[in-house]
């Protein structure tokens, strides 16, 4: 499917013929385009709704933005989790915890008004262990993510290429692992249960751990047009919510219940290449997620993130976005200290 995408992607890049106007003829005979020609290819890139000035803006994939569009998008990738060292409660030995996966993601954004537009975004992932700990301790995942929500403008400046949204949003995440590991701590803690539990065929209920998450918040962003070129986006995001995990041990289903809380700033910075057609963009988020409660405050496990990102896309027409985005773990702080790499082919294309 993605590549049937990706092809009907360059055929729908390509810019269609002009019409042989009298103006068209004009415009031949000269060194330099009209006056007419110019204003229309300005009045053209304005009338784009992520466009501030001349400059037309790449959006991101991990910086929410201000702007209310008519857009359909597609993401296709994989990416690599790498946790050196990683132990497990009731093991004594560390190992090298190695993950591989696929992730797919769908999203359309549609717009009510010129300031008041609502999105929809729903993604899959299939992730499982690439060395024979991993696929023991974490076996296999498969996890499915949605997100939907409302913006609304609040101020729009075009004199200073200046603007400013909000974001109301909802957010789930359903994942089913596939873990080894769990039918060996049922095995440990109560061999006779395990065994009968096995033999009336609860084999796969001792096997399968579900988890499920539940956010709901907001966003606030911002756009700048540096100038004709240069654009900068910044966001920042606040989310809470709960975490379920549920297993079986051998003898009962057990039920853990979390309060979850997530804060992410983030920035992205593009470039138009032109006359060459390509943009490119950076990207940085930094992301906290606390989790459990404590006596003393809300949420006494944090786990603190940095990423990166960085993206190229052909710049040949203002309602194509097409290319590939890099992403990576510049620094995380936590229990866990993982290196993480991901990449993704982006189709966007404005409705």
């Amino acid at each position: 499917m993605s590549a049937i995408l990706f092809f009907l992607a360059l055929a729908f890049a390509q810019d269609p013929e002009p019409p042989l106007d009298q103006g068209a003829l004009d415009e031949d005979q000269t060194s330099e385009p009209s006056v007419s020609t110019v204003i229309r290819q300005v009045e053209a890139r304005r009338a784009q709704p992520h466009t501030l000035g001349d400059h037309v803006f790449v959006m991101p994939l991990r910086v929410d933005t201000p702007f209310v569009v008519r857009q359909f998008t597609f993401r296709q990738g994989g990416g690599l989790v790498f946790v050196p060292d990683m132990r497990v409660d009731g093991y004594d030995e560390p190992f090298d915890l190695l993950l591989g996966g696929a992730i797919e993601t769908m999203r359309v954004d549609g717009a009510l008004r010129p300031w008041l537009g609502v999105y929809g975004e729903v993604g899959g992932e299939l992730v499982t262990g690439l060395n024979p700990d991993s696929a023991f301790f974490r076996g296999a995942r498969g996890g499915l993510a949605w997100e939907a929500g409302g913006v609304v403008r609040l101020v729009r400046d075009e004199q200073r290429r200046f603007q400013l949204g909000f974001r109301a949003l909802a957010r789930g995440q359903h994942g089913l692992s596939v873990e080894p590991a769990e039918l060996v701590s049922a095995l440990i803690a109560d061999r006779e249960a395990t065994f009968q539990s096995v033999l009336d065929g609860d084999l796969a209920r001792l096997l399968l751990v579900q988890q499920r998450a539940i956010l709901g918040g907001g966003s606030l962003a911002a756009a700048y047009a540096i100038s004709p070129r240069f654009g900068l986006l910044a966001s920042m995001r606040s989310t809470a919510g709960s975490r379920h995990r549920s297993w079986f041990d051998g003898q009962t289903e057990q039920i853990s219940r979390s309060p979850l809380g997530t804060l992410a700033i983030g920035a992205a910075f593009d470039a138009d290449l032109r006359p060459i057609p390509l943009d490119l963009q950076l990207e940085y988020r930094y992301r906290v997620e606390g989790e459990g409660g404590g006596e003393d405050s809300l949420y006494s496990g944090l786990q603190s993130r940095h990423f990166g990102g960085f993206g190229a896309y052909y710049g040949g027409r203002q309602d194509v976005q097409l290319g590939l985005h890099l992403a990576t773990l510049l620094l995380g702080a936590g229990a866990i200290r993982e290196r993480w790499a991901q990449i993704e082919m982006v189709l966007r294309i404005s409705l």
